[in-house]
C-alpha cells in the first residue's frame, strides 16, 4: 500500500499472511518429481512454502485451484494488509493506492475490490492489480509502488 504523506519514499510497514499448511522444500521436491517423473530431480532452496489446502501429488484441476484461490486469497490479503497498516501506524483512510499481486491466481473482479471494501479504504483509492509475475510478484509490486511515489513527488 502506498500512502501520500510529507516524508521521503520509505517502506513503512510490511505485512504477511501465511496459509495454514506448511510444505517443506524436500516435500515440494518429492511432489514435483511425482507430478513430472520425466523431469530430472530438482534442488529447491531450503525454504518452506505454504498452501491453503493440503497439496496432493496428483495435482488438481485449474478450476479447483482457482476456486481455492477465490476462497482463501481475500482473507489472506486482508490479514497481510492489516498487518502492514498496523506496523506502519497508518490509518486505512490515508491510503491513496492499492497494489495487489499474486503468483498463485487471479480473480475477476480483482482481489483489490474485496480488499478495499473490507479495509474501509476511500472510494477514490487508485487500484493497480498486477498478475502473472510468478515468484517475482512481490518485487514487481514494490517497483510499481516506488514509481507511483516518485511520480507523486513523495
Amino acid at each position: 500500500m502506498v500512502s501520500r504523506a510529507e516524508r521521503p519514499t520509505t517502506l513503512l510497514g510490511l505485512g504477511t499472511a501465511l496459509p495454514q499448511h506448511p510444505l517443506t522444500a524436500e516435500r515440494a521436491r518429492e511432489i514435483l518429481v511425482e507430478l513430472f517423473p520425466r523431469v530430472r530431480p530438482v534442488t529447491l532452496p531450503p525454504v518452506n512454502r505454504y498452501t491453503v489446502t493440503p497439496l496432493e501429488p496428483r495435482g488438481r484441476a485449474l478450476g479447483d485451484a482457482m476456486e481455492a484461490y477465490r476462497t482463501y486469497a481475500p482473507e489472506l490479503a486482508v490479514q497481510a494488509a492489516r498487518s502492514a497498516l498496523d506496523e506502519a501506524g497508518v490509518d486505512a483512510l490515508e491510503i491513496d493506492t492499492v497494489i495487489t499481486t499474486s503468483c498463485t491466481g487471479y480473480l475477476v473482479p480483482a482481489l483489490d475490490i474485496d480488499l478495499i471494501a473490507r479495509l474501509g479504504l476511500r472510494e477514490d483509492v487508485r487500484r493497480i492489480p498486477s498478475t502473472e509475475h510468478g515468484c517475482t510478484a512481490g518485487l514487481a509490486a514494490l517497483g510499481v509502488a516506488h514509481q507511483q511515489l516518485q511520480a507523486k513527488g513523495d
